[in-house]
């Protein structure tokens, strides 16, 4: 099994009540013993605009009989198809969902940090950790915040959670892991103008299929370098299909986790190379984000 993104985010059955309620309320639908039929009575457009309206995600109910346990606790106990895995993330995964902080100054940044961390002390650690530069443009809060993201706040998507993501598989499955290290590639998008994107959320995607893309043409405007690598993921990712493990020819041998605390570090112009966990680690400031 190849898996390229975070677990898939679940909800208790009381949270699902209770939104649910909070959508019958947005649409209308007040009536407790006519909420259901009120519910089944709204058109699509209605339900789909009152739901946008509230602003939470829509995921799975666990602790029912369909999915007694949340993905991640059962990832931790082990309990998990016992096939082969293939795993991983990419260098700069925040730098995706930071665009909200291009045009930011210091102080911008400041008030970020004070409103998605607590207490003060840990704003000052983490500022101390990732600081405002001497020299600054309209992208750097949006830099910053993306490595933030990345190391230690995306949760399922990269960084540190997502390595304790992979060694928990790997105490249970034969598992793949690599790193897509690629930073200066074209990205999803050429806005905005002069954005690095680096190795950014689905940066990788297009080198695996190059028919992605999110409007603009991203695979025509690979160089050589990026074109081997395009056809270097495709032969490890087809390799694993057919035999269960990245294994090609001519290619840097790829070793799984659980045998070496080693992935493979995916570079353009035929440099990937084997890095360890603990390089990994280090990168992203795993002993502070823990």
């Amino acid at each position: 099994m190849s898996h390229q993104s975070g677990y898939c985010d679940t909800e208790t059955q009381s949270d699902a009540h209770y939104w649910g309620e909070a959508l019958a309320t947005q649409v209308g639908c007040v009536v407790p013993a006519q909420q259901l039929a009120c519910l089944r009575a709204s058109s699509p457009k209605t339900l789909l605009d009152g739901w946008d309206a509230l602003g939470t995600p829509t995921s799975a109910v666990n602790g029912t009989p369909t999915l007694p346990l949340d993905p991640r606790a059962a990832v931790a106990q082990g309990k998990v198809g016992h096939v082969p895995l293939l795993i991983g993330s990419n260098r700069d995964e925040g730098r995706y969902f930071s665009l909200d902080q291009v045009g930011q100054d210091e102080a911008g940044y400041d008030a970020w940090l004070q409103n998605n961390l607590s207490p003060s002390a840990e704003v000052a650690a983490v500022k101390a950790l990732y600081p405002w530069p001497a020299t600054s443009d309209q992208f750097t809060a949006a830099y910053l915040v993306g490595a933030i993201l990345t190391d230690g706040l995306l949760g399922s998507l990269g960084g540190c959670p997502y390595r304790d993501l992979e060694n928990d598989f790997a105490q249970a499955v034969t598992t793949f892991v690599y790193e897509f290290e690629h930073r200066a590639g074209p990205g999803p998008s050429p806005q905005p103008a002069g954005y690095i994107w680096g190795a950014s959320h689905t940066a990788e995607l297009p080198y695996m299929w190059p028919s992605f893309d999110a409007g603009t043409p991203i695979a025509p405007t690979f160089d050589a370098a990026e074109r081997q690598l395009s056809r270097q993921m495709i032969a490890y990712w087809g390799a694993f299909v057919k035999k269960g493990r990245p294994a090609v020819d001519g290619q840097p041998r790829w070793p799984a986790l659980n045998d070496t605390q080693k992935l493979l570090a995916l570079r353009a112009g035929n440099a990937s190379t084997l890095i360890t966990s603990k390089d990994f680690s280090r990168k992203h400031s795993c002993t502070f984000w823990g």
